[in-house]
């Protein structure tokens, strides 16, 4: 049995069907919720999931972990980035992407 727990955080347009939560949460409510999530598999002794896809969220948990010497393993749709974010935030800022595209704004 290992010793220390595990978070897996899915991320993506995959995972929309998935989320506990279809609300919109406060970012603030965000890390609160990374920092309660971690703490509890720590309590717990136990590995967790998340569906997540808020800016807040990703790195707070990313961040917590890391800081609480607890193991995290990300997803991007469906496919592991291991504790990685920059691709998930790659994909995140394809929503700014999109609305340049509505404005007719060119990059």
């Amino acid at each position: 049995m290992k010793n220390k727990p595990k978070i897996n955080v899915y991320c993506g347009e995959s995972i929309e069907s998935s989320s506990e939560n279809g609300t919109e949460i406060h970012p603030i409510s965000q890390v609160k919720n990374a920092l309660r999530m971690v703490e509890k598999s720590i309590k717990l002794k136990k590995d967790l999931t998340a569906y997540s896809n808020t800016p807040e969220f990703v790195s707070s948990i990313k961040y917590i972990c890391e800081l609480k010497e607890v193991e995290v393993e990300f997803f991007l749709n469906g496919e592991s980035q291991g504790n990685d974010i920059e691709k998930i935030f790659e994909d995140f800022n394809k929503s700014y992407y999109l609305l340049d595209n509505i404005l007719g704004i060119e990059k």
